[in-house]
Order: structure tokens, then C-alpha cells, then sequence
């Protein structure tokens, strides 16, 4: 608090955490579900997201635009398209406890149960290139939590993007099938950051004919999670799964 040159006037400032509670703790874990989306952003040809009955979020994806060389809409070359489903069930839970008005312990960890059908469908491009595009965000409803008596309000924002990373990319079509379970976690613990990362997954891929030169790529999708502290700054984890594909001389 500080009193102004006349005398006046108090000025304050908001205290953190930290400096008003002493020692208290708390756990929360939440499954998010597209019926608790409070505002969203998709880009052009991805769906708004369904429930089905074995996942939150079910998203469908038509001519999803993730890189186009020329910027012409009319003009077919030059362009890396996504088509396919993207179903996921993401999960987060979190950890915090303050002991003698210090964070003494934060954990922070992002999971997720997902089924993609993707196809990526590439024209001629040349060189090495990483593009990667958020295709969709959500924020949900506020959750409010209690920390000794003190009101923690938490806003978690999730965002869905895609990207392509390789070399000598030229004209191709893949598809792949994929089920996955991942986890990220972020840990502070006796005054040090550590984070863990679990990842699980069966696929099935469609590639026809032979790669046309020697070539690598990538494609993936995923997901970002971030909890805003009363709707300014928090935490957040990504993780995401892939389709890899190498060709030496035609061969992969």
C-alpha cells in the first residue's frame, strides 16, 4: 500500500498467492467436454466439435488448409491439405501446495485419450520446410477453487493444431489410422522444474505407390492445454502424435 504525495489517496496492490496464504493445499482433476466450451475459433473446414460415445470431442476435418505456397485459392499447387476425424477425451489435473507462504510443490499434467483418421495430401513443393497451424481453440467456463479460504478462479483454454515438417517434399497422399494414449506433465518440487512425458499408440497407414524421390516427412496433430490464473497466466502443457515416413530411392 502507498499513500499518495498529498496524503490523500491509498494506492494498494493485489497480493499473490504467496503472500496471503500461509500453508494450504489442493488437488483438482477435470475431464474436459465440448458441453463446457464457453467461446471457440475453428479454422475454414474444420467442424464444430461433437460428443460421440466414446469421446468429448469429435472433430471433422474437410480440406483443412495447413500450408499453401502461393496464397491463391484458385490455384491447386503448392499446397498441403488435411482431411480426416480427430477424437480426443483430454484430461488435466493439478497439484499446489504452499508451505511458510512459498510454492513448495506444483504439478501440473495434461492427458489425453485419442482416434485419428487423417489424410495429408501434399503437391509438388522443393526444400526442406516446418509449418505447423492451429486449426481450432476453445475456452471454457471458469472453475473456481478454494486455497485456505481464498477464491482461485481458473480458466483452461485448449487449442487443436497441425503441422508438417520434412525434405524433397513432393507430390504425395497418406493416410493414417491411429489410436493413442499421451501424458505431459510439468513438476516443481523442492525448488526445481522437472516434466515427464508418456506416449502409447497403435496405427495403421496407407501410402500408395512409391515415393517419387528421396524424401522424409512428418505430419502430426495435437494438443495445447494452458490453465489461466484468474484469466491472465498459468501453467500449460502440449503434446501431440505423429505419422512419419522416410523414402530412400522410392523404397519406405
Amino acid at each position: 500500500t502507498d499513500l499518495s504525495s498529498d496524503k490523500k489517496t491509498f494506492q494498494t496492490k493485489n497480493a499473490s498467492l504467496e503472500q496471503t496464504v500461509e500453508n494450504a493445499s489442493l488437488k483438482y482433476q477435470k475431464t474436459l467436454s465440448s458441453i463446457d466450451v464457453l467461446s471457440s475459433m475453428a479454422k475454414q473446414g474444420v467442424s464444430e466439435p461433437l460428443s460421440t460415445q466414446d469421446f468429448n470431442f469429435n472433430l471433422r476435418l474437410k480440406n483443412v488448409i495447413l500450408y499453401d505456397l502461393y496464397g491463391d485459392p484458385n490455384n491447386p499447387a503448392g499446397k498441403i491439405i488435411m482431411n480426416g476425424e480427430f477424437s480426443f477425451n483430454p484430461d488435466f489435473s493439478l497439484e499446489l501446495a504452499i508451505s511458510g507462504r512459498k510454492i513448495s510443490n506444483l504439478n501440473f499434467e495434461i492427458s489425453a485419450s485419442e482416434n485419428s483418421s487423417i489424410e495429408i495430401n501434399i503437391s509438388p513443393l522443393l526444400g526442406a520446410m516446418f509449418k505447423e497451424k492451429q486449426i481450432a481453440s476453445y475456452t471454457f467456463s471458469p472453475i473456481v477453487l478454494f486455497l485456505s479460504g481464498i477464491p482461485v478462479v481458473i480458466i483452461p483454454e485448449l487449442s487443436v493444431y497441425a503441422g508438417i515438417s520434412g525434405t524433397k517434399l513432393d507430390s504425395q497422399k497418406a493416410s493414417v489410422v491411429q489410436e493413442a494414449n499421451f501424458s505431459s506433465a510439468l513438476i516443481y518440487q523442492n525448488g526445481s522444474w522437472s516434466s515427464d512425458k508418456q506416449f502409447a499408440n497403435t496405427f495403421g497407414f496407407a501410402f500408395p505407390g512409391a515415393l517419387k524421390s528421396d524424401c522424409s516427412y512428418k505430419a502430426y496433430a495435437g494438443l495445447e492445454l494452458r490453465l489461466l490464473l484468474y484469466g491472465i497466466a498459468g501453467p500449460s502443457g502440449k503434446t501431440n502424435a505423429y505419422l512419419e515416413i522416410t523414402s530412400s530411392s522410392g523404397d519406405w
